[in-house]
């Protein structure tokens, strides 16, 4: 009796490593073909549907599902290919170019429309992103380059306080006095 009892629990043990093991190749099957789908489908959103935003995000979703397949380098062409497709559009190739050293930080304002970069040449830059031609705006005053720009309202920290951007123009300003200094 005894041994029929350790049978069973060996073999239901067997069939239970067995069921994960099915288990994970079901997974990273569902994986591969989720990766080929949204890789398949980026560039078709950008040349059929003209939905250049939607293209670019199903690339990205490919290129991290495809991180975490079990063989990364299997979809990898296709993953490159659908990225390299969707990013060729001139919405997401435009490069900003006026910092005369490395940027080391960016971000973002609330809405999206305005970006600051710091940069070890002392300046920040205040882009409008929805003006691809216009120059930038210049703050100078650093003697040591900007290594921080948080996103938000709220850009810095500069020796001064911090970058701040808001619907009315930018800044420098203390957030926890709320003492500021227009700039623009």
């Amino acid at each position: 009796m005894a041994s029929v009892l350790a049978f069973v629990s060996v073999s239901a043990v067997w069939q239970w490593q067995a069921a994960i093991g099915q288990k994970k190749t079901a997974e990273t099957a569902q994986n591969h073909s989720l990766v080929q789908a949204l890789a398949g489908q980026a560039p078709r959103q950008l040349e059929q549907l003209k939905q250049d935003e939607r293209g670019a995000l199903l690339a990205r979703q490919a290129y991290l599902f495809n991180l975490r397949s079990a063989n990364p380098i299997l979809y990898q062409a296709n993953v490159d290919d659908a990225l390299r497709a969707v990013l060729s559009f001139p919405y997401f190739r435009r490069i900003l170019r006026d910092h005369t050293d490395r940027v080391w930080s960016i971000g973002f304002s609330a809405d999206g429309h305005t970006m600051a970069s710091g940069s070890l040449d002392g300046t920040i830059r205040v882009w409008d992103l929805l003006q691809p031609g216009a120059k930038p705006i210049v703050l100078h005053g650093h003697e040591k380059g900007l290594a921080s720009v948080r996103s938000r309202n709220w850009f810095g920290p500069s020796r001064h306080g911090s970058i701040f951007l808001s619907p009315t123009g930018c800044g420098l300003g203390n957030p926890e006095t709320s003492e500021d200094r227009r700039l623009h």
